[in-house]
């Protein structure tokens, strides 16, 4: 969630003394600490203060409906702390369906009863692989340049420790405890990976190029941007996109 300017910050030990000594008054959603106002209106009654010194988010896991945009747009006026220590402040609301495996970095798959409901994941139960931050990026910065052929692929993403779980079984293994889903399906639009390296003046027959490598925008507090490649061949197929569109939704940060 987006912090606001003008909120004040406070280190964690102060809040919590303060959450406890004024338990009755404040209630906490993520790194959001908000002032409970007008109980009394709530539809929910004296329920609310259930949460109160505490976080609000068991109960939202149950009643759903709160988790909405327009809440959370309502939530943000309210904010009257922030925490400064902590980078994962402005990561988004997820779906509480996901099955979490860390919360931060926040890493989830979907639920198995609910993968097989569509051909296409819901964006709100695509499973989430994050090693860092979500980073903050504004659209108008990310454009490209010249005008590209769109392509649009249906295409599975599937994390490479999937089933890391099935395997620590047997031998004790590094990484994400993940069981079978953490994979998903979507429709992707964008543009050809080859069209914007042939236009930047790279040739499609290269031989003295053997990979091709990316870096995120999300980085750790050394400034080092998480990266990774793919051989050269593959990022000139004309199945690999840069895609800027997911299952026909504008896409969302994760």
């Amino acid at each position: 969630m987006a912090s606001s300017a003008s909120s004040p910050t406070a280190q964690r030990n102060t809040l919590n003394a303060d959450l406890i000594y004024l338990s009755t008054k404040w209630r906490k959603l993520r790194s959001m600490v908000l002032k409970t106002q007008h109980k009394g209106s709530h539809p929910g009654g004296d329920k609310i203060l259930l949460a109160a010194g505490g976080s609000v988010e068991p109960f939202w896991a149950i009643y759903a409906q709160h988790s909405t945009k327009e809440v959370m747009e309502i939530l943000e006026t309210l904010r009257i702390e922030k925490n400064a220590n902590d980078p994962f402040s402005t990561d988004p609301i997820r779906h509480p369906a996901l099955l979490v495996n860390s919360e931060k970095p926040f890493n989830a798959e979907t639920p198995p009863s609910l993968l097989m409901d569509e051909f296409k994941t819901p964006n709100q139960l695509f499973f989430v692989r994050n090693h860092m931050p979500v980073p903050q990026t504004d659209a108008a910065t990310h454009q490209l340049n010249q005008q590209y052929e769109p392509v649009s692929i249906t295409s599975v993403v599937q994390c490479a420790g999937n089933r890391r779980n099935d395997m620590n079984a047997f031998k004790k293994v590094q990484g994400l405890m993940w069981t079978g889903t953490a994979i998903s399906n979507a429709k992707w639009t964008g543009v050809r990976l080859r069209d914007v390296l042939m236009v930047a003046g790279v040739h499609p027959h290269d031989k003295h190029i053997k990979h091709v490598h990316f870096e995120g925008a999300d980085s750790d507090p050394t400034g080092t941007h998480y990266g990774a490649s793919i051989p050269f061949d593959k990022a000139m197929s004309p199945e690999t996109i840069i895609a800027y569109q997911v299952s026909s939704l504008s896409k969302e940060r994760h």
